[in-house]
């Protein structure tokens, strides 16, 4: 016999979110130990390799990670590749969180309300794809540091337009997800049981900021040990 569990879809969106900020933790924790050779030894984000407006800069930044002291590049570089591994992990996660969500608010839109907010759920999957590309032309980057340079298997402008579909599609969600939530807030369009799963998240996110001053902190002191020498 085969039992179907059906959870209901603002719990799978807390469920979501707490996998969202645990990897989110991790991924927070392996990005304290960033740091590259620029003239001077200097804090990195992985937005700086994300965000990189020509490859020349992703390039650079994986260059100078080589130039610092064996054990400390290793370091950074293990940190670096744990960290993209990890946001394999949080991908899921974090577009299934704004999927669910979506699907959540177009159940008590009207219709052409509802056909968007299900198309903009959908449209999560465009994103996760654009995040693995990504993550895999990152890799191949980090692999490449030490060894003759080979082409990737993709131009650094495909790369970008992945950044902006990734990006844009998750961020249009979001703001209209907060606008709608907020509509409904305000208005009382809203059923009082809903009220705990906004204490929840309001507990997971609580945790979250603890949690990230301490893994920062303890970033920040390793770094304060090799940076600038």
């Amino acid at each position: 016999m085969i039992m179907i569990i059906i959870v209901p879809g603002w719990i799978l969106f807390c469920i979501l979110l707490s996998g969202v900020l645990l990897t989110g933790l991790l991924m927070q924790w392996f990005g304290g130990f960033f740091i590259t050779r620029d003239v001077l030894v200097r804090n990195f984000t992985i937005l700086d390799l994300e965000l990189a407006s020509t490859e020349k800069e992703i390039d650079n930044t994986l260059k100078g990670i080589v130039q610092l002291e064996p054990a400390v590049a290793g370091k950074v570089i293990r940190s670096l590749t744990y960290h993209l591994y990890m946001d394999f992990l949080f991908m899921p996660a974090a577009y299934g969180t704004i999927f669910v969500a979506c699907l959540n608010v177009a159940w008590k839109m009207p219709t052409s309300g509802a056909i968007f907010f299900t198309v903009m759920g959908w449209l999560q999957v465009a994103s996760w794809v654009s995040d693995i590309l990504e993550n895999i032309y990152l890799l191949g980057k980090i692999n490449r540091i030490k060894s003759e340079y080979t082409p990737s298997f993709m131009s650094f402008h495909t790369y970008q337009y992945l950044e902006v579909v990734k990006w844009g599609l998750a961020l249009l969600a979001i703001v209209c997800l907060l606008s709608a939530l907020m509509y409904f807030w305000i208005s009382g369009l809203y059923m009082e049981i809903s009220l705990k799963y906004l204490l929840a998240v309001m507990i997971e996110l609580t945790i979250f900021v603890l949690l990230m001053k301490w893994i920062k902190n303890t970033g920040e002191r390793w770094k304060a040990t090799h940076t600038f020498k």
